[in-house]
């Protein structure tokens, strides 16, 4: 058997395995649709054709990211550029707890094949310390926002996942612009995901569109937008 092969067949036996030691009622906590072209990606120096195994396995380890960013969210830091001072922007979001593909919690649906599509419905089953940190997360006081961005297709597969970082911090930047007449020099805080990225080819690049809750604690600001 080759080692795709093998791996595949792996992952799959894992995911089969039952739901032992996720503790007391697991619990579909959530569902989402994700999808993948597995035609490669148009324009990008190294195009390649996806095997259905390989594309069912990023399809999984987006899920989990995705699903990371639903229930546990990311701290995130946000240093804005500015030129008159030479300061350029720094960005980093940093998961506070991450799944990894396979795990049990994943359940994927059948993957469909559609032409050069492939696209699944993942479950992600809730263990009591999930449920727990949702419930938290429900009773919290959030703002709303969102955000759209686009990095260049020849980042390779890196750049879808660039994209949706890319957009996260844009809908935070939204965010600032609405609250706040100046200018930030620094904005640090938490924020979630609230449904999947839409991500999709457009005019040579990656382009994705999140919405976002976030929950700002430390915001210094100088100048004016």
């Amino acid at each position: 058997m080759k080692s795709g092969a093998l791996r595949w067949a792996v992952l799959i036996l894992v995911l089969a395995l039952p739901l032992a030691g996720l503790g007391a009622a697991p619990d579909i906590a959530l569902r989402s649709r994700f999808s993948i072209d597995l035609e490669g990606i148009p324009g990008s120096p190294d195009p390649v054709l996806l095997r259905d195994s390989e594309g069912a396995e990023l399809l999984l380890e987006e899920a989990a990211w995705v699903f990371s960013g639903e229930i546990d969210g990311f701290d995130f830091e946000w240093t804005p550029a500015n030129k008159a001072r030479a300061i350029t922007e720094a960005f980093t979001l940093r998961p506070q707890g991450l799944l990894r593909s396979p795990d049990r919690r994943l359940v994927p649906g059948s993957f469909v094949r559609e032409r050069n599509q492939l696209w699944v419905w993942i479950d992600f089953v809730a263990d009591m310390t999930d449920q727990a940190n949702m419930a938290m997360n429900r009773a919290a006081s959030w703002k709303s926002s969102q955000g759209i961005a686009a990095i260049p297709l020849s980042r390779g597969w890196a750049g879808r996942r660039e994209a949706c970082v890319a957009a996260i911090k844009a809908g935070i930047e939204a965010w600032a612009r609405s609250v706040e007449p100046n200018r930030p020099s620094f904005v640090k805080g938490r924020v979630l995901l609230t449904a999947v990225p839409l991500i999709s080819f457009t005019e040579g690049s990656w382009r994705a569109q999140v919405r976002i809750r976030l929950q700002v604690v430390e915001l210094r600001n100088w100048d004016i937008w």
